[in-house]
């Protein structure tokens, strides 16, 4: 058994679980399977002498022993131990590429040797999931925490700024400085939640990198979702949308003025233009949506007008 000074931090990893899991099983091989197959089990009995004190498991120490373990293991337990790994293998990626595994998979009747390479193959692609799932889940948790302190210091300079504006001109700031906040929690909450979402059964290297190269857009979704609230604030005040879903604002005369002197009518335009504010920045596809429509629609207008015919000289 592995009981490594050097984990003693991690006595309880898995990867030391497991791996001490795999070694009883060697252990309590019968005789007829040890001969099965010298070269492994010379190779395995080497593995476990040469790890002494100092050692440390790795999931790729797993993977290897594991892999060699299934070369001593009889052919009818092997049959068996599929049927438990095809379970494991269809839970993590998902229905359509399990069906495409199938295609090529042992049947009843196959040779020893497509038993064998088959349940090779699902312990090299367990393996690999196994080994990509922490790193995916501890970059997730750095996404997660880089995008709140974007939020929290794109909260406080828009508090501090609001607050400085209002106390230099005595005019009221806060839907602007609202509008902001709000966008910037629905942005923030938005993507934790896309993150959250992010299927596991989908290719879990592609998963990674999407994650891995996706630092930027991620730690801005907060910044995005301001400013979509405030695209969002816009359109209200400029009457594109209109309705009794939508807040309504006394609007000032003076466009100088605009962004510190706009109100609302009444509590219930105050509560609907928080409301969509954080909409706007939770639904990141909302604003460039209905942007697009606006787009589109104006030169559909456009293309339906009859063209006027410039005069010969």
């Amino acid at each position: 058994m592995i009981y490594s000074e050097k984990c003693k931090s991690c006595r309880e990893d898995f990867n030391i679980s497991y791996y001490n899991q795999l070694v009883s099983e060697f252990m309590l091989l019968s005789d007829v399977e040890k001969k099965s197959n010298k070269e492994a089990f010379d190779s395995l009995s080497e593995t476990i002498n040469g790890f002494n004190k100092e050692s440390c498991v790795t999931c790729d120490d797993v993977f290897r022993f594991e892999k060699t373990l299934t070369r001593l293991r009889s052919l009818a337990r092997i049959k068996m131990q599929i049927a438990i790994l095809r379970d494991r293998y269809k839970a993590l990626v998902g229905e359509k590429r399990f069906n495409t595994y199938l295609t090529m998979a042992s049947k009843e009747g196959s040779t020893e040797d497509l038993v064998r390479a088959d349940i090779e193959f699902i312990l090299e692609a367990l393996h690999q999931i196994y080994t990509l799932m922490p790193a995916r889940e501890e970059l997730r948790g750095e996404l997660i925490e880089r995008a709140a302190l974007v939020m929290l210091v794109t909260m406080l300079i828009t508090l501090s700024l609001g607050s400085m504006v209002h106390y230099w001109t005595k005019m009221e700031i806060f839907p602007i400085v609202l509008t902001i906040i709000f966008g910037t929690i629905g942005g923030y909450l938005g993507m934790v939640r896309r993150l959250q979402a992010m299927p596991a059964n989908n290719d879990p290297t592609a998963n990674f990198l999407d994650l891995r190269y996706g630092k930027i857009s991620v730690s801005l979704a907060p910044i995005s979702g301001a400013v979509f609230a405030v695209m969002l604030m816009l359109l209200f005040t400029g009457g594109v949308l209109t309705g009794t879903l939508f807040p309504d604002f006394n609007l000032v005369k003076d466009p100088v003025d605009f962004f510190v002197g706009l109100s609302v009518d009444d509590n219930a335009s105050y509560a609907k233009l928080l409301v969509w504010s954080f909409i706007a920045g939770f639904a990141e596809c909302l604003v460039p949506d209905t942007l697009d429509r606006m787009v589109a629609r104006k030169q559909r207008e456009t293309s339906t007008q009859p063209q006027v015919a410039m005069p010969t000289p």
